[in-house]
């Protein structure tokens, strides 16, 4: 990352509002695929934004992205380029990580399941354990080839 005489940060500093900054990116897109809303398998949207508020939620989004650019620009931060099949991967292992918690049916601190309850729960959770396997097998394989 660049230095910056307006912001002389330390580049710890910088990383930190880096990441702060990318964090925000991120939001702006999940806001903005909530303001149309796909129907997903476990999501059922009940309610949209009224025309009204769609586009002055859009007008503000580019109000936020475009601060964010300039903020980046005079901190000195520097976009830096994503890779798919990394950025992929990292949300797959941080989601595995989510599950792998809950192996064993240790719902922690939601109280014990019932024996049966858990081995039902267990093997559910191993179906999807498999295929965020594979889905990382996919994504590396690609890293790899690229």
């Amino acid at each position: 990352m660049k230095q910056s005489s307006d912001f002389p940060l330390s580049e710890s500093h910088r990383r930190v509002i880096a990441a702060l900054l990318r964090g925000f990116e991120d939001m702006l897109s999940e806001i903005e695929r909530w303001i149309d809303p796909a129907p997903g398998v476990l999501i059922a949207v009940e309610d949209r934004l009224g025309p009204a508020e769609e586009q002055r939620l859009r007008a503000l989004l580019a109000r936020m992205s475009g601060e964010l650019r300039r903020m980046g620009n005079e901190i000195g931060i520097d976009a830096s380029p994503r890779s798919a099949a990394r950025s992929i991967e990292a949300l797959l292992v941080e989601h595995l990580s989510l599950l792998e918690e809950t192996a064993g049916g240790e719902l922690r601190g939601y109280g014990e399941l019932d024996s049966s309850v858990r081995e039902r729960l267990e093997k559910e959770l191993a179906r999807l354990h498999t295929l965020f396997g594979e889905m990382l097998d996919v994504v590396r394989r690609s890293s790899r080839e690229h």
